[in-house]
């Protein structure tokens, strides 16, 4: 290698290292706007695990290929998810939302099916996305879900990546229904 290569290729490096120290320390400043508000309500979802766990398993049921929300660990992370990255507000409203399924885990699978048939009804063909904690609701249901490992390996067809680039690689569409709300019909 030249010389000159070789200097241009150092300080870039080091000029790089720097640069991505200062964009990593900078998330970690605290925004002197935005003081933390001791009085908030500390909204915890550990008491609905039930209650969470049968709407997660009403939207997404155990077929032949898929587990259902009960079979994986999806509870756990919804828990964990709505706990700790949703805003105190969003909190507030979910709980509430909640409060107005109170009893939901006790009915039986149809009348479960046409509660969450209804709120999905209300949400889509509203204007303004009433009731906005079943939009919020269900987006943390199938995140929790899709993220379990057990669904991402073994259920969905998996492809680890960095990997060989196929662009001809075979997915099953049927794999996708419209159970999952995406795919083929």
């Amino acid at each position: 290698m030249e010389r000159r290569k070789a200097l241009q290729f150092v300080g870039a490096l080091i000029g790089g290292s720097f640069i991505s120290a200062e964009i990593f320390l900078s998330g970690c400043k605290s925004d002197t706007g935005k003081e933390a508000n001791p009085g908030a309500e500390v909204i915890n979802f550990n008491d609905q695990s039930v209650l969470l766990n049968a709407i997660g398993d009403t939207i997404l049921p155990k077929t032949d290929k898929h587990p259902g929300f009960n079979a994986t660990n999806a509870t756990a992370s919804l828990i964990l998810l709505l706990n700790d990255c949703y805003a105190p507000e969003n909190q507030k409203l979910l709980k509430e939302g909640l409060a107005s399924l109170n009893g939901f885990d006790k009915k039986e699978t149809a009348d479960k099916i046409t509660t969450i048939s209804d709120l999905d009804k209300n949400y889509f063909e509203s204007k303004d996305g009433s009731p906005q904690f079943y939009g919020m609701l269900k987006e943390a249901i199938l995140l929790s879900y899709f993220a379990d490992e057990a669904v991402m390996s073994k259920t969905l067809d998996y492809v680890k990546v960095p990997g060989k680039y196929d662009g001809e690689y075979k997915i099953d569409p049927s794999s996708y229904q419209s159970i999952f709300g995406f795919g083929v019909g």
